[in-house]
């Protein structure tokens, strides 16, 4: 879609956002980013980001999320995040490990605490950020490690845990096995092993011609491949869990309000 008083680098912006700038793909994306100003402060607080995306695109390989001016301007640590995405990051498959893109945040947020004093920031002020899904992945981090946070505070900018609908266990077995059987993996049991000798290419093409379930909505659509309840990462009782206060007690900032949870 177009608009009337569009700029001239509307597109080119759309594309960065939207990942679609030619950037490489691969599931090696395992990869961080830190920003951190050249000053004699030590201890700076940082601030740890995941990008948005509906779990379906994202890349901190964009000029949306270079973290150097918010470095510079606050003397502040920034570290952006890649995650696994799409059926890599949330296959569904039946007995497996579930959510490994929210796995891969947690994995890279210890490597923040674990290591951010050498580049001058203080693991005691880290403070974790998400946009649109990576806010709602920021809420999920909330309620699943209420006892071992990590981070001082979280900032959900355009998403919380009621925000987007997820995929029930029984869609995400069903998406599991529709490009697991184009592939000739088979459409039931433990495919795994024949998927993983599938090559990236193969399986992203597959994945593209899964649909997704009917939405009311663009703002409500439910991607193919994304979070599922496991009670591990990802619950099913929020409404119960945020009325007994089953909630890591981290300072929280949502847009025009500030809670503190305790």
């Amino acid at each position: 879609m177009t608009y009337p008083l569009a700029t001239p680098q509307e597109l080119r912006i759309i594309a960065n956002f939207a990942n679609q700038d030619g950037n490489p793909q691969s599931e090696d994306c395992l990869y961080l980013n830190v920003w951190s100003k050249k000053s004699p402060q030590s201890s700076k607080p940082v601030i740890v980001f995941f990008y948005g995306g509906r779990y379906s695109i994202g890349t901190t390989n964009t000029p949306f999320y270079n973290g150097q001016y918010l470095a510079d301007a606050q003397d502040v640590i920034v570290v952006t995040v890649n995650f696994r995405l799409n059926i890599f990051g949330f296959p569904g498959a039946p007995g497996q490990s579930q959510n490994l893109g929210l796995q891969d945040q947690r994995m890279a947020v210890e490597w923040v605490r674990d290591n951010i004093e050498a580049f001058g920031g203080d693991r005691r002020k880290i403070i974790l950020m998400g946009q649109s899904s990576g806010s709602v992945a920021v809420d999920f981090w909330s309620y699943a490690y209420v006892e071992d946070p990590i981070v001082s505070g979280i900032i959900s900018q355009s998403g919380n845990v009621f925000s987007f609908p997820i995929n029930t266990p029984e869609l995400s077995y069903q998406n599991w096995y529709n490009p697991s059987a184009m592939l000739g993996c088979g459409d039931s049991g433990d495919v795994m092993v024949c998927m993983r000798n599938k090559t990236f290419p193969e399986i992203s093409a597959a994945t593209a011609k899964v649909l997704p379930p009917p939405a009311s909505s663009q703002a409500r659509s439910q991607p193919v491949f994304q979070p599922m309840a496991d009670n591990v990462t990802v619950f099913t009782d929020y409404y119960e869990r945020s009325s007994s206060g089953k909630f890591a007690n981290v300072v929280s900032h949502r847009p025009s309000v500030y809670l503190l949870r305790s």
